[in-house]
């Protein structure tokens, strides 16, 4: 192929979309290659002649890697979405929560019942469809994180 190498497009490819998954097809192999070519990120490397079942079964393997990180960002902006769906106060319960505060101290801080405060931190795990306080301050770490990259 004239022009750049594969391994060479592989690594602009996973320069402009990280996320892709790259299979490099080469009739030309060699051990060197295949090295600097998952280097550069490439996800399968495979070498002429082909067998259709391994390509199938790369392909395969290409495709439920990307419906896994698929899922998992739907996830994630789904939980993101539900955090900025938050009212200001139950945002700040959330935040003091996220220093690992107990109900007593969000109570003390934001000078409301511990009752009350009790009530708000189990209000926001149901809206946040998480388990715990750990999940939910997790969220609100990769939350402020974006909205500070932004």
């Amino acid at each position: 192929m004239p022009g750049p190498s594969g391994v060479e497009l592989a690594a602009r490819l996973k320069d402009l979309q990280p996320q892709i998954e790259v299979i490099l097809i080469t009739a030309y192999g060699s051990l060197e290659q295949a090295v600097e070519a998952m280097r550069q990120g490439v996800f399968y490397y495979l070498a002429k002649p082909l067998r259709l079942k391994q390509v199938l079964a790369v392909v395969e393997e290409a495709w439920a890697k990307q419906q896994v990180r698929v899922q998992a960002l739907a996830e994630e902006t789904e939980m993101l979405e539900a955090l900025r769906g938050l009212s200001c106060r139950e945002r700040e319960v959330l935040a003091w929560l996220a220093e690992g505060k107990i109900d007593l101290e969000i109570a003390g801080a934001l000078c409301i019942s511990t009752r009350t405060a009790s009530t708000h931190v189990r209000n926001l795990l149901d809206k946040l469809k998480v388990k715990n306080r750990v999940q939910a301050a997790v969220l609100w770490d990769r939350y402020t994180r974006a909205r500070q990259r932004r």
